[in-house]
């Protein structure tokens, strides 16, 4: 349940990893799996999805701009870049094709519209501007928190299920 919000849940971890210790060696893929969570990442908290994908608006409009300008562009390029950003529509939608840094963020940008964000993750890391993938770094580490979180609690919701099943049998 915290875990649905951007809160810190450093102490939801603690309380799991005391809980999982009752459990001896039965619990030991809780264990592992609340271990694998940094603790930078618990002490403060994810981004949700709905953030990230507000904020990926603000980032992909930045990644267009720079994608833009060419390498040691200097002030008129930047300027250029700029205007055109402003008055050009960017592609959108699943069927863009290509490697470019728009393609690929068009295809994020689809794929977050439809809740995918392991897809749109994949798309980004495959970005191969130097200057678009530092753009796209900040929001690619908060992604993969969330990707982290969300696949951490599913196998933890599971996990305990099995337990709570096996002391019911004994």
């Amino acid at each position: 349940e915290t875990t649905a919000t951007s809160s810190p849940f450093q102490k939801e971890v603690g309380k799991l990893a005391e809980t999982m210790q009752r459990f001896g060696g039965e619990a030991d893929l809780a264990r592992e799996v609340l271990a694998q969570i940094p603790p930078d990442v618990a002490e403060n908290g994810v981004f949700t999805a709905t953030e990230l994908q507000a904020r990926f608006k603000r980032v992909a409009s930045q990644a267009r701009r720079a994608a833009m300008v060419p390498e040691g562009g200097g002030f008129w390029s930047h300027l250029l870049a700029t205007l055109l950003n402003a008055v050009k529509a960017p592609e959108s939608g699943p069927h863009v094709q290509g490697h470019s840094a728009d393609a690929r963020l068009a295809r994020a940008e689809h794929l977050l519209s439809k809740g995918d964000l392991a897809g749109a993750t994949v798309e980004l890391e495959q970005l191969n501007s130097g200057v678009v993938q530092q753009i796209c770094a900040d929001w690619l580490a908060a992604a993969r928190g969330r990707l982290l979180v969300d696949q951490a609690a599913r196998i933890l919701a599971a996990e305990a299920l099995l337990l709570q099943e096996a002391a019911h049998q004994q």
